[in-house]
């Protein structure tokens, strides 16, 4: 990072760049979506391939900036500043004729805040210290774009999908910002000390997805000529299904084609991702004539404290609908279940019940298909400290060799996310014995006066373990699925809420979902609660991931004249 000076300086600066000045999207293969059918019934053939050439978007890139810095007071105190937004906008132009709509515009705008200061000061003439501060606030607007139309026609799946799934109002805010500041001490001619701390923090945040109510998905579809297991229709189909209709128009609330949504959702709409990483570091270096040649010997202690604060979910709690179609049960509390659901619609002409489903109760289905409550998401809050030490020689034999060898060991472990259901709090440990990080290095002047220079080493580098690397296994990532059948033709009567945790299907298998009044809305039967949750262990004997380099042979030139 640039800092101030005695003199003043700085510089105003511009930069635009609009889709005039940029080449078209790349091309890419895709699968007919008009073609013959949904994978299953392609058997030994595949759909037909097309290459889809995307529209160019209209696009505008500019960013205006300055810098300035100087002294504060000659000689003792400095300052450095620096400003350098960047905005941006992008227009799409999507054809929306299938819905009647005509041609539609979406605009997508980012701000992003780069900015940046400094002060330095010299507090003796042992002691100088600082202090910089890094801010990169971002925000979006108009984040969920349809994909662009083809140049030549192609379908554009998205052109059918509603047009509040791509409002103006969703985005999402990302504050980031880094502090550092630090010491040099030099507490004799030979003898420095060096001392700092850095603080990081950034948090993602999804805004403008409606939070209130729920979000219905049709996984299957429910057309007109559908049937509900006693025969009747769900709409009046122009054409019978074959028996023809016991009954017509009985379930119309039902009726809608697959992949059909009520409202704009994001399955990881994130309410908070806060990363936070506390550093610390204090080194000594000293520098000693004699013993074969000069030493700069350095010893060093590092402290990195890691927190990552995250709840992704679904905006709204999520309903997936499957109208008329046969639930097969996941676990023993589904099959008892399902086994008296069937048993409770046993008729002397249906003396098993069969029409919804197994007796067993492997399968069971409501009179109108089945639906479940799907939570899923990320929740946790993890934190974790790694030490580290190290020392290391630097050692100048005569003029034209220098031998730098160190070594490096580190403490470190990766937390779970949390430790209900027998998670470990710690499930990755590494002790001061397991990362273990030796660096040597030969350099060779060989003209002795900087002109040529033939270097070589060898080191090995441990990676820092990342909080979120294994969120799905030690019980940050969740998922349930609470099933019910459908015993009415509305489905809105399926209106789970978020309870206080911010959750809405959780618990064992038998907990239901979580409801406004607190009971189970009439018109619903519970089939079960399916916990996906990761539980993967820790593989006996794990290591650090560490990467060894070596350089050798390696020959950097630079010659100089002089007139």
């Amino acid at each position: 990072m640039k800092k101030g000076g005695n003199k003043y300086h700085g510089s105003v600066v511009a930069q635009y760049n609009t889709s005039g000045m940029n080449g078209v999207p790349n091309d890419y293969s895709r699968y007919d979506p008009s073609g013959p059918g949904a994978p299953p019934s392609w058997g030994l053939v595949d759909p037909v391939h097309q290459d889809y050439q995307p529209q160019k978007d209209s696009t505008k890139d500019f960013l205006p900036g300055f810098t300035l810095g100087g002294p504060i007071k000659t000689d003792r105190l400095w300052f450095f500043a620096g400003f350098n937004p960047e905005l941006t906008k992008l227009r799409r132009t999507v054809d929306f004729s299938s819905q009647g709509l005509g041609l539609q515009k979406f605009d997508q705008n980012q701000q992003t805040y780069y900015t940046n200061a400094r002060i330095d000061a010299s507090v003796s003439k042992k002691i100088r210290v600082f202090a910089s501060w890094l801010y990169q606030y971002q925000r979006e607007s108009g984040q969920k774009l349809p994909n662009p139309d083809s140049t030549t026609g192609m379908f554009n799946v998205n052109s059918t999908a509603p047009l509040f799934a791509f409002a103006h109002g969703l985005g999402y805010s990302a504050p980031n910002q880094t502090t550092n500041v630090g010491a040099d001490f030099t507490l004799t001619p030979r003898l420095v000390a060096t001392t700092r701390f850095g603080y990081f923090f950034e948090n993602y945040e999804d805004f403008g997805f409606p939070t209130s109510g729920d979000t219905y998905f049709w996984n299957s579809a429910g057309t007109a000529a559908t049937q509900d297991v006693d025969g009747n229709c769900f709409g009046n189909p122009a054409t019978p299904p074959p028996g023809g209709c016991a009954s017509t128009n009985v379930a119309p609330q039902l009726i809608q084609s697959t992949g059909y949504f009520t409202a704009a959702n994001n399955i990881n709409t994130t309410v908070r991702n806060a990363n936070k990483h506390v550093q610390f570091d204090q080194d000594i270096a000293w520098f000693k004539s004699g013993w074969g040649g000069t030493h700069n010997f350095k010893f060093g202690y590092q402290l990195n404290r890691l927190s990552n604060d995250i709840f992704q979910r679904w905006n709204q709690p999520a309903v997936l609908l499957y109208p008329a179609q046969l639930y097969a049960a996941g676990g023993s509390t589904g099959f008892a279940n399902c086994a008296a659901l069937v048993a409770a619609h046993q008729t002397p002409s249906d003396p098993t019940g069969s029409r919804y489903g197994d007796p067993a109760g492997s399968a069971c289905t409501g009179t109108y298909g089945y639906a479940y409550v799907q939570d899923y998401g990320s929740y946790g809050y993890a934190t974790s400290f790694n030490h580290g030490f190290f020392l290391q020689d630097s050692w100048t034999i005569g003029k034209g060799v220098t031998i730098t060898a160190g070594f490096r060991l580190e403490k470190e472990y990766l937390p779970g996310e949390t430790t209900a259901n027998d998670f470990p709090a710690k499930p990755i440990q590494f002790g001061w014995g397991d990362k273990l990080a030796p660096r040597l290095g030969l350099a060779w002047d060989v003209l002795k006066n900087g002109k040529l220079k033939v270097f070589g080493g060898y080191g090995v580098f441990n990676d820092v373990m990342k909080l979120n690397l294994a969120i799905s296994s030690f019980g940050g990532q969740y998922w349930h699925n609470c099933a019910y059948a459908l015993m009415t033709p509305d489905p809105t009567v399926l209106n789970p809420s978020f309870d206080s945790s911010g959750l809405f299907c959780t618990g064992s298998s038998s907990t239901q979902a979580h409801f406004p009044g607190g009971s189970t809305p009439a018109g619903l039967v519970f089939l079960e609660n399916q916990n996906f949750r990761g539980t993967e262990g820790v593989n006996p004997g794990l290591k650090p991931y560490a990467v060894s380099i070596t350089r050798s042979r390696t020959l950097r030139c630079a010659f100089q004249t002089a007139a």
